[in-house]
């Protein structure tokens, strides 16, 4: 437990003395837009040229796209840009909890990193409602939920390393149950019930393999059968 402590002392004793260090800026994408031209640079401070602690990723436009202007650019004190993302590195590493933005500086995305790798990602709509998490581990794996912009859970499943998998619920945005069903290495299998925005049962039928097979039962809003289907 000691060695613990001392460990992680040492850390944050690093991030400080690191971030007392003279700010870089550097690059990470140059691209041309219908507008003109923007690019995407980090700032933070480097240890032995590997970033270090606290980082702000920025988007800027500019009015030219030579070495010599964005150079320029870099070097000057402009603060024509906006902010896009921040968060920790270790060792050149994201680590931790980074915050993302909207161009209009609102919270977008939360996303966690461990060892450079994405683990847990949440999308934010410009009303700041949650949009959906999405744990993952290189590809979307656990549970995942998604939501209505007014806050109504949206579906919720599973996946394994991005395939769908078990049951899985959607929903109306009033938060009735829309869909209900499973999935088998991605495909649908079994029984499916589908339902009116009311809840009066819509359709019920099974899959095999992603198809649909056997008898499908039709309902009109008021739970009454108007059509049966063959497959």
């Amino acid at each position: 437990m000691k060695k613990l402590i001392t460990i992680i002392l040492f850390v944050f004793a690093s991030i400080i003395e690191i971030q007392a260090q003279k700010l870089e800026r550097e690059i990470y994408k140059k691209e041309a837009v219908d507008t003109g031209f923007y690019i995407r640079f980090g700032e933070g401070a480097k240890n032995n040229g590997n970033k270090e602690g606290l980082w702000t990723e920025y988007t800027v436009f500019l009015d030219s796209d030579s070495d010599e202007y964005i150079a320029d650019y870099l070097n000057s004190e402009d603060q024509r840009r906006l902010k896009f993302s921040e968060g920790l590195y270790i060792n050149d590493q994201k680590t931790g909890e980074w915050t993302f933005y909207d161009a209009n500086g609102r919270l977008k995305g939360l996303v966690t990193f461990e060892d450079g790798e994405v683990i847990r990602q949440q999308n934010y709509y410009e009303d700041g409602q949650l949009e959906l998490v999405n744990i993952s581990d290189g590809q979307p794996s656990g549970q995942y939920k998604a939501y209505h912009e007014n806050g109504q859970l949206m579906q919720i499943g599973e996946f394994d390393n991005g395939t769908r998998i078990g049951e899985w619920k959607f929903y109306h945005n009033n938060g009735k149950l829309q869909t209900i069903g499973k999935f088998e290495s991605g495909k649908q299998t079994g029984e499916w019930r589908y339902y009116h925005e009311n809840g009066e049962l819509k359709g019920l039928g099974r899959f095999e393999n992603g198809n649909k097979i056997g008898e499908w039962k039709i309902y009109d809003e008021d739970g009454k059968l108007t059509e049966t289907q063959q497959y």
